[in-house]
């Protein structure tokens, strides 16, 4: 295989740029010529158990187009690597002695990359027969269309809506990222942020990237993902900056992906401080012309970090009260 490779400091998106022109690239990932139809991007951090189901999904049911792995490690320190080499002893695997976020990994796995499509795939995600091969030609028959995920279940086969409208000041208030947005989405109220799967494939304003694929050149042209967001919301702003150049972005809920999303961030203060984060690079990237509803909306972003770890300080001293 080409080996592991060591990520590279500062800006890197002029290597997706220059990955992007070249016409005669060095030979990467499963295959050597010609270059692949499907680069498929993964980043990874410590998911050896989540990589289990991917896997298995890429060795039972591969693209029949021609494809490729490439994958960015933010310094695991498990056997992810190790599974992944086992497998796809050709996949490029870009290594990161440190953790620079999803949205840094992504530019940097499509700057070892060559496919004319990329699919970005979470590590715990998997599909049955021709998923893969069908939102390649979504994308083929659509040219219009930037970028088309599939309608994501949980194992159990329960929906798991991955389609929202572009956040503003009013419909915010309900997403998953403030801490009453879970209590409101049950109330039937969720709908104003998150929507609901379609029947039909039908345009969307944004969509998760735990499962998405778009057109290279796109990718390019909008500059990529904002490394700036360390996790979450980041595939909210590439949709937005899509839309901004009048790109179109679709969800096809005719395929299915399983999506093992376990909800970590409403148990893990760290993770949901982290998230509010991002939506305030959002907001402030967007929306900075309104800077009265930013204050207020910040001011309540910091009241809910705040409040998120006095409450998971108060269960760590009770469960160490009871031990």
């Amino acid at each position: 295989m080409d080996g592991p490779e060591v990520a590279p400091d500062g800006n890197l998106w002029p290597l997706v740029a220059m990955a992007a022109e070249a016409s005669t690239p060095a030979p990467v990932g499963l295959l050597q010529s010609p270059l692949p139809d499907l680069s498929i991007i993964v980043v990874t951090c410590n998911s050896a158990t989540a990589l289990d189901d991917f896997v298995v999904s890429l060795t039972q049911h591969p693209p029949r187009s021609r494809w490729e792995l490439v994958v960015f490690d933010n310094a695991s320190h498990d056997d992810s690597l190790a599974l992944l080499k086992g497998r796809f002893p050709n996949a490029r695997i870009v290594q990161s002695g440190d953790n620079h976020g999803f949205a840094y990994g992504v530019n940097a796995a499509v700057a070892a990359s060559r496919g004319r499509f990329l699919l970005l795939a979470n590590p715990d995600v998997r599909w049955n027969d021709d998923a893969l091969d069908r939102l390649m030609a979504f994308l083929q028959e659509h040219p219009q269309v930037a970028a088309v995920s599939p309608r994501l279940v949980f194992p159990d086969g329960r929906p798991q809506p991955s389609a929202r409208r572009f956040p503003d000041h009013r419909n915010i208030w309900f997403s998953r990222g403030v801490p009453w947005g879970r209590w409101l989405e049950r109330a039937g109220l969720g709908g104003r942020y998150t929507v609901i799967d379609p029947s039909a494939p039908q345009r969307a304003d944004a969509l998760c990237a735990a499962c998405l694929m778009l057109r290279r050149n796109v990718f390019i042209t909008v500059g990529g993902m904002d490394a700036g967001y360390f996790l979450y919301v980041e595939d909210t702003d590439l949709c937005r900056r899509i839309a901004d150049m009048g790109g179109e972005v679709w969800i096809d809920p005719t395929v299915a992906v399983i999506h093992r999303w376990g909800g970590a961030t409403k148990r893990d203060p760290h993770l949901a401080a982290i998230h509010r984060s991002s939506i305030r690079r959002y907001f402030t990237v967007h929306h900075s012309h309104k800077r009265i509803r930013n204050v207020l909306l910040f001011s309540a972003l910091g009241i809910a970090d705040t409040s998120s770890w006095v409450v998971a300080l108060l269960r760590s001293g009770r469960r160490l009260r009871s031990e």
